[in-house]
């Protein structure tokens, strides 16, 4: 068969593009929305004190008695580098891509820009998440300070997660001498934790028995809606390691920016377009003693 076909034609064709998949892995930054970003103070670095042991001096005293030695409150100075916390994601298109995307269909330098914030920035939620994940943690060191010098060690417990151990990790961070407020104590998971919290879960074993008639079932472990635990929600972070557990007051949790995410446009030296999208971010945590982990 002789004619036009595509071959003859296949200069005279334009090219159409429909759209593009998404089958990357999954680029939300939890942590970071969960926790809310606030602006550095000026300087280099975070910096907070601890009062790490209180006045020993108080004592029962009978008329006449000569008065001790006083006492004193003992202070130690916690701080985190911001040039630590540096970040970094370079985009680049030559001029020939740029020639060859003309057409109006893709536009190159948009859409790497735009994907490589989502990439910058799922890389920072990964660095995040450790910051917090480190800094609650039963020993070593933190923000320059050994924890069990300064008395910021957490409660921590490498343990598969049962109610046993929830009821250790919530009673111990409860108790005096910790004495943390627990109602505004705040669970953080991953989701195969917050699972398999719903395996030994009396509200879920209730349910299994309790189905009203005419009524569709739900099998899935977490069929009764939000688990918690003594009233505090569970707040999902899917970028955590599986199998974590934090508890805290939210308000322990801080992400200080000095320098908000920026795109730069790089100085030429050829015919490409160069990017550098930035940012400064500290993750730390107050009071690490006023936390817990399970992992």
């Amino acid at each position: 068969m002789a004619g036009t076909t595509d071959t003859t034609v296949a200069e005279a064709i334009k090219t159409h593009i429909y759209g593009v998949a998404e089958t990357l892995d999954d680029r939300r930054t939890p942590m970071i929305d969960y926790v809310g970003v606030v602006p550095s103070l000026g300087g280099d670095s975070v910096d907070w004190k601890v009062n790490s042991a209180g006045n020993t001096s108080s004592e029962a005293f009978v008329e006449g008695d000569a008065p001790s030695a006083a006492g004193y409150q003992t202070y130690y100075g916690l701080t985190l580098a911001k040039a630590g916390y540096q970040y970094r994601t370079m985009v680049q298109v030559t001029g020939t891509a740029l020639d060859s995307c003309k057409n109006g269909h893709f536009d190159v330098i948009n859409r790497e820009s735009i994907k490589g914030a989502m990439d910058h920035w799922h890389y920072v939620e990964g660095l995040v998440v450790t910051g917090f994940t480190s800094a609650i943690d039963s020993g070593g060191d933190y923000a320059g300070q050994t924890r069990a010098t300064v008395n910021t060690a957490s409660y921590e417990a490498d343990v598969t997660p049962t109610l046993d151990q929830m009821a250790t990790m919530w009673t111990t961070l409860a108790a005096d001498p910790i004495s943390l407020d627990m109602s505004r104590a705040a669970m953080i998971s991953e989701i195969t934790f917050i699972d398999a919290l719903g395996d030994v879960s009396v509200v879920q074993t209730n349910l299994n028995h309790n189905v009203q008639q005419g009524q569709g079932i739900d099998a899935g472990r977490l069929a009764g809606g939000d688990i918690a635990y003594n009233k505090s929600r569970f707040t999902l972070v899917p970028t955590m390691t599986a199998g974590t557990c934090l508890i805290t007051d939210k308000e322990n949790l801080h992400l200080t920016s000095f320098r908000d995410f920026q795109v730069d446009v790089m100085a030429k030296n050829d015919d490409s377009v160069t990017l550098a999208l930035t940012n400064v971010l500290v993750p730390w945590v107050f009071d690490p003693r006023h936390a817990g982990k399970l992992t």
